[in-house]
């Protein structure tokens, strides 16, 4: 990090990446006071001349020749945890919120029960700008939040400005830096009035790193921690076999030429031959495949006025055409290879075809202990089962269902996400299915209270959007195993 001298009463942070992460008023000289990143007058300040020049200066020093009229925000979501981070008293460190069943280091079973919001844990979500008083379930009920273990969070899905998101239909975008040029405001444009250039206020545009489309709205739906399950990550592409053979590639060629294949004389234009897609083909193939096309555009019998010119094309063509005229089913490289000991070069090539929504399954083996370990079964079960459930709007709609992030952590703090194994789409993840076996052993063995001794919970999330190359590069997953 790294911060400007003050300039018109306010300094400016920057990350390792140059882009602003704070700004600061400095109207108490003694204790600067950092602005709320979602206010106007952040917004206001970002796009100022002292904003600029504090940029520049930043990643430029004194090389005047190569400053911008520009400004780089970095994300909205670490401007908001950096304003957290400033904005907390000195005294109280995020190293001390604790999950709710963790009370000083140690277990603490008796307290799972109790509403979050009178918990330890509703200061480390109000700490994430979350609703202090959601769910929070735990397996077990005295798991240490600081052993690796998933969390598993559940949100509203949003898709336009009513759910609180605006977004647009297009929802699968990876990062990437959005340009703002608002122009300049009325009394700066009267002040450029009869001023050399040299002089004039400059319009500064605005640039903000943006993570990629999320379907998640605003509002947290609650949390469940698990213990670590068996981690695998699959990451693929769709590719496929694509097959062009001599017609293929002569109206390839024609594409090429700007000509149209049918009803011209392409060949009579000697271009057509250096087109890429035709390099290597004979003059006299090409003129049979003008020939075979010309005729079946305008309907004629292939068979009549066809010269043996020698082609084994026009006799392949010639005798497909007597076959289906006799009922026949005959393709042109079954007529080759009997006739001449050929086929059609397919000129088979593997092609990229689209990505692949990756998918991840999780086994969880879950084994009450006790009463209470019984309930908060019951109700993390429950949780998933009314998160992945359609909700009924009316005869006509239906609203899709909530939607999920999971992160493998290691610890409370939002950089304790684990670096050693893969991460999940930040766009938010479908439940598509769970399935609870509540005999697991083969045999039905309960307690008096019929609560199951064991219980075998196996859920099956997909990815809501793609996964990018944009995604994997970050500088934030440089040390890590990416997505």
């Amino acid at each position: 990090m790294a911060k400007s001298k003050v300039i018109d009463g306010y300094s400016y942070e920057f990350n390792s990446d140059g882009n602003i992460v704070g700004v600061f008023n400095h109207d108490d000289p003694f204790n600067a006071k950092i602005i709320d990143p979602n206010s106007n007058d952040f917004k206001t300040l970002v796009r100022t001349n002292g904003a600029a020049a504090a940029y520049n200066f930043n990643k430029y020093g004194g090389n005047k020749d190569s400053y911008e009229n520009s400004v780089s925000l970095t994300t909205q979501e670490e401007l908001n945890d950096f304003y957290e981070k400033e904005s907390k008293d000195n005294k109280q460190s995020l190293n001390e919120t604790e999950y709710p069943n963790i009370q000083n280091g140690i277990s603490n079973p008796s307290v799972a029960s109790k509403p979050p919001a009178t918990s330890a844990y509703a200061a480390y979500k109000d700490s994430r700008g979350k609703k202090v008083g959601t769910d929070f379930f735990t397996y077990p009920l005295d798991i240490d939040p600081k052993q690796d273990h998933l969390k598993i969070s559940k949100y509203k899905y949003a898709r336009n400005e009513d759910s609180g998101v605006k977004s647009s239909v297009q929802g699968s975008r990876p990062p990437r830096v959005v340009t703002d040029s608002p122009g300049l405001s009325l009394g700066d444009r009267l002040y450029n009035i009869g001023k050399p250039k040299s002089q004039q206020i400059q319009a500064v545009e605005l640039q903000q790193v943006v993570k990629g489309d999320s379907m998640l709205g605003n509002q947290l739906q609650g949390s469940v921690m698990l213990p670590m399950p068996k981690v695998v990550d699959t990451n693929g592409c769709e590719w496929g076999e694509s097959e062009v053979n001599i017609f293929g590639l002569a109206a390839l060629g024609a594409f090429q030429s700007g000509k149209n294949l049918v009803g011209e004389r392409m060949f009579g234009v000697p271009k057509i031959l250096e087109t890429d897609a035709l390099q290597g083909v004979s003059k006299e193939d090409l003129l049979a495949v003008e020939k075979i096309t010309a005729r079946g555009s305008v309907g004629k019998d292939m068979i009549k006025n066809f010269k043996q010119g020698g082609s084994a094309l026009l006799n392949a063509a010639a005798a497909e055409a007597t076959a289906r005229a006799t009922g026949q089913s005959i393709s042109q490289d079954q007529i080759l290879a009997r006739t001449s000991g050929r086929v059609l070069n397919p000129n088979a090539e593997l092609l990229f075809q689209g990505p692949v929504l990756r998918d991840f399954n999780f086994d969880f083996l879950m084994i009450a202990r006790s009463e209470s370990e019984g309930k908060e079964i019951r109700k993390i079960i429950r949780w998933f089962k009314s998160g992945m459930a359609p909700k009924f709007n009316s005869a006509t709609f239906l609203e899709t269902p909530d939607v999920f992030t999971l992160e493998y952590r290691n610890g409370t703090r939002p950089a304790d996400v684990l670096k050693t194994v893969n991460r999940f789409s930040p766009g938010g993840l479908a439940l598509r299915t769970i399935a609870v076996d509540y005999a697991p052993s083969g045999y039905w063995s309960a307690y008096q209270d019929s609560q199951p001794v064991a219980i075998k919970m196996s859920l099956n999330f997909a990815e809501l959007r793609p996964i990018y190359s944009q995604d994997q590069n970050q500088d934030e997953l440089t040390d890590t195993v990416g997505y």
